[in-house]
């Protein structure tokens, strides 16, 4: 039986599903932790993989190396980009497109990885499962479906974020997600990102995300424990 992967990117993001497992155990691979075990009768496996891509691309290939998955979860927070969401709506990806990626020197887009094109597609059903779950455990905050776009930046001017909507057609931006994507897509292993909104476009002096964290991370091991019932391991 194979194992649901689930990627956090930080430490509030993963103590918020592991506190919602059972059975669990622990294996140490380059010094970064895993945690097997069940969520909601599910086999899993759980890890923090640390803020940026490197993090989030050497984790995520970790995790497939030593682990018999059937898919990868990769869930937390992110800034809208997109003026129509409010903090705390959530944004399962259809796509992901790495937004600090440039081979336009070359004549390429924005963006555009060499043989894999600009957008890393997610898989449809994995999406659709998650929109279920999510409905299924939370009726107060808005789901989007769309595209997420990924950088290492921590973007908080709001004429940047304008331009990244616009040029990407991405509804938020976060700095791991597409990393994920990308290896993923690699190695052929079906994947979907899950991303709460915790900051919004404002001046530059004001930075929401720590406000609305903790509250996000609960919600987001909420609807993964509800989605592990659907997904089938077998």
């Amino acid at each position: 039986m194979k194992a649901i992967g689930i990627i956090a990117a930080m430490e509030e993001e993963m103590s918020a599903v592991k506190a919602k497992m059972t059975h669990i155990k622990t294996m140490s691979i380059y010094e970064k932790t895993f945690f097997t075990g069940f969520l909601s009768g599910k086999q899993c496996v759980l890890v923090e993989c640390g803020i940026g891509k490197v993090n989030a691309a050497r984790t995520t290939q970790l995790i497939i190396d030593h682990f018999s998955l059937i898919c990868i979860i990769n869930v937390g927070s992110a800034g809208a980009l997109n003026y129509n969401l409010d903090y705390l709506d959530i944004v399962i990806s259809t796509a992901c497109v790495q937004f600090d990626f440039d081979l336009t020197v070359f004549g390429r887009k924005q963006g555009e990885l060499p043989e894999l094109g600009c957008y890393l597609t997610a898989d449809t059903s994995l999406v659709s499962l998650m929109e279920k779950a999510i409905r299924l455990t939370d009726s107060k905050h808005r789901i989007f479906s769309g595209i997420i776009a990924t950088g290492d930046q921590f973007i908080n001017d709001p004429e940047i974020k304008q331009t990244m909507h616009e040029q990407f057609h991405a509804e938020c931006d976060e700095m791991e997600g597409a990393a994920v994507a990308q290896v993923c897509t690699l190695c052929h292993l079906p994947f979907v990102i899950i991303r709460s909104i915790t900051d919004k476009p404002n001046s530059k002096e004001k930075v929401d995300f720590y406000e609305y964290l903790d509250e996000a991370s609960a919600r987001c091991a909420c609807f993964l424990e509800q989605a592990a019932i659907l997904i089938s391991t077998e």
